[in-house]
Parts: structure tokens; sequence; C-alpha cells
């Protein structure tokens, strides 16, 4: 598989993408119950929502959303790659674009708290890319042992742009 680059999901045709790909990935393959997949996060303006998309074919093979939580913290969620694009790179690109965006986000000289429940599965993948559990102990969602973990990120913004309209995201 090719090289991947990941954008926000601003398009009706993204977003429905996006929730091809949870519904393939969470109710279909994991068994989730649909009225627990999609939520009212889904439609707020604040939360964004980002697709991996391939190089050359532009055909989505991930996405993820952010929703802030207030005072410089963020949580990840809703992670999801295609099944025939496991190990592509497409989830540490999603995840790594979020990181960017925390950071760009997050004003300089202040820490953006980026916070998940991974599944247990997929611990050692977010522990690649900086995570560590966040205290407490696992947790059953939607069937489904998670625990939580966390990643801190530098923010890079100056004070004035960190969180005005029309700033690039990507």
């Amino acid at each position: 598989m090719s090289a991947v680059h990941v954008v926000e999901a601003t398009s009706r045709e993204l977003r429905m993408a996006e929730i091809a790909i949870r519904w393939d990935v969470f109710v279909v393959e994991q068994g989730v119950e649909p009225v627990l997949e999609i939520d009212a996060r889904d439609f707020r303006d604040d939360v964004v929502h980002l697709v991996a998309l391939e190089d050359g074919t532009e055909r989505p093979l991930g996405v993820v959303r952010l929703i802030p939580d207030g005072d410089d913290h963020y949580h990840l969620g809703r992670l999801a790659v295609r099944i025939e694009a496991r190990r592509s790179g497409a989830g540490a690109a999603l995840v790594r674009a979020i990181h960017d965006l925390v950071a760009r986000r997050t004003p300089a000289g202040r820490e953006g708290l980026i916070t998940l429940d991974a599944q247990i599965q997929a611990m050692g993948f977010y522990r690649r890319l900086g995570y560590a559990e966040a205290g407490g102990e696992p947790f059953l969602d939607a069937g489904i042992w998670h625990r939580t973990m966390s990643r801190i990120v530098q923010g890079q913004a100056s004070p004035s742009s960190a969180r005005a309209p029309g700033v690039a995201l990507l």
C-alpha cells in the first residue's frame, strides 16, 4: 500500500466515508451496537474529524475525531482503519495529525493533554506513539475492554492564534 496523507473531513463525501469506515470497523467487525457508534459529539461544531487518504487514489483508509474538553485538554476517539489498510501507517498518521493539531491549538509554553480510551488490544499501538496508562482500572465500553491513556503535547501556537477561527488545521 502506498503512503497516506491526512485531511479534515469537512465535505459531505468525507464525512460519509468516515461513518462508513467506523461502521465497518466498530459495528460489523467488532460487534458494537449501532446505537452506540454515532453520538451527539459527531455533530458538534468544535469536534474535528480527520480522514487518512491513500496517496494517488485518495481512497479513505482510516478516520479519527478530536473532541476539545476545555483548558487545553482534548479527547482522541473513534480511531478506525479499514482492515486491509492496517499496518499501512494510516492509523499512526492520523494520531500524529492529532498531535500536530493539538500543538497548533495550544499556546506556546503550555501543554495540551490528549486522553483516549484504548481498546486493550490496541494499547501497544498507542504506547509506540507516546501514550501511557492514565490510571484507573480497565473498563467495558460497548462490550470491549478499554484502558484510559494520555499524552502531553507541547503547545506551539501564539496566544492570539491558538483558537482563532480560520487557523489552518493540517
